[in-house]
C-alpha cells in the first residue's frame, strides 16, 4: 500500500508488484531498503511470514479466505539522503530494473548534470506539513541545503520552490524527486504551456463541432421549405 501522491496512475506502480514478488518469494535481502524507497508501510495480503509485522488489521474476506492489511514500517514520505546519488542516463525502465535488482542500496537519478556535492547526516529533522493534489510542503531543519527525497510520483507540472525561490527536481528511479535545500521545500502542481495549448485546442474543435451543428441544422430547415 503506497502513500504517495498519484502513485496509481504513475509509472511506478508497474514496480509494486515485483516488490510483491520478492516479499512472497522470501527475497528480504533488498527489500527493507526498497520499501522505504517506495513509502510502503502496509501490504495487503492473507499472510505474511518472512517480514516483521508491527500491526494487523482485517480488512475483507475474498474467496473464503480473511484478508489483512499488515503494517510492516513506517517509512517517511520525505527524508534527508546522507550519500550523493549515482547518477545514469538512459530508458528509465531498463534502468529502473537494473536498480531495482541490483544490489545498491542507495537511490540511482536519472540526470546527465553532475548533482551538488552536498549531503545531509540522514538526521535531519524533515517534516511533510502539506501533501495534496496541488501542493506539496516540506520543513527541513538544516544548516545548510541538503539531498531530500521525496517519495511522491514525478510528473513535469511539479516546479519546486526553496524558501520562494525556484530549484531544480531531480528525478529518482523509477519516478520519485529530489530536491535540494534547506528550510521551506514547496512544490506546486502547475499549469503548463502544453496544457494551456491542449485547451486552446480542445476550444477550437468544439467550436468547430458547434459551427457544423448548426450549418447542418440551418441546411435541414431550407430543405424542408
Amino acid at each position: 500500500v503506497s502513500q504517495g501522491l498519484f502513485q496509481e496512475s504513475a509509472p511506478n506502480s508497474a514496480f509494486y508488484y515485483a516488490l510483491y514478488r520478492m516479499l512472497r518469494n522470501g527475497d528480504t535481502e533488498r527489500l527493507d531498503v526498497l520499501l522505504d524507497i517506495f513509502g510502503v508501510n502496509w501490504v495487503f495480503d492473507e499472510q505474511i511470514s518472512r517480514i516483521n509485522v508491527t500491526e494487523q488489521r482485517q480488512v475483507t474476506q475474498f474467496d473464503r479466505k480473511d484478508v489483512f492489511l499488515f503494517r510492516v514500517a513506517n517509512h517517511p514520505l520525505a527524508e534527508s539522503l546522507n550519500y550523493t546519488p549515482r547518477t545514469v542516463q538512459g530508458d528509465w525502465r531498463s534502468l529502473s530494473f537494473d536498480w531495482l535488482h541490483s544490489i545498491d542500496p542507495q537511490v540511482w537519478v536519472l540526470s546527465d548534470d553532475k548533482l551538488p556535492s552536498v549531503v545531509g547526516t540522514g538526521d535531519e529533522n524533515v517534516i511533510v506539513e502539506q501533501a495534496d493534489r496541488n501542493v506539496i510542503r516540506v520543513k527541513v531543519n538544516s544548516p545548510t541545503a541538503i539531498p531530500v527525497l521525496l517519495k511522491f510520483s514525478d510528473f513535469p507540472n511539479w516546479k519546486a520552490y526553496v524558501n520562494g525561490v525556484p530549484t531544480k527536481i531531480y528525478r529518482v528511479l523509477p519516478n520519485f524527486m529530489l530536491i535540494y535545500g534547506t528550510g521551506e521545500i514547496e512544490v506546486r502542481y502547475e499549469t503548463l504551456w502544453m496544457d494551456w495549448l491542449g485547451c486552446l485546442l480542445s476550444s477550437v474543435g468544439v467550436c468547430w463541432l458547434v459551427a457544423l451543428l448548426i450549418r447542418g441544422s440551418r441546411a435541414r430547415i431550407r430543405l424542408r421549405k
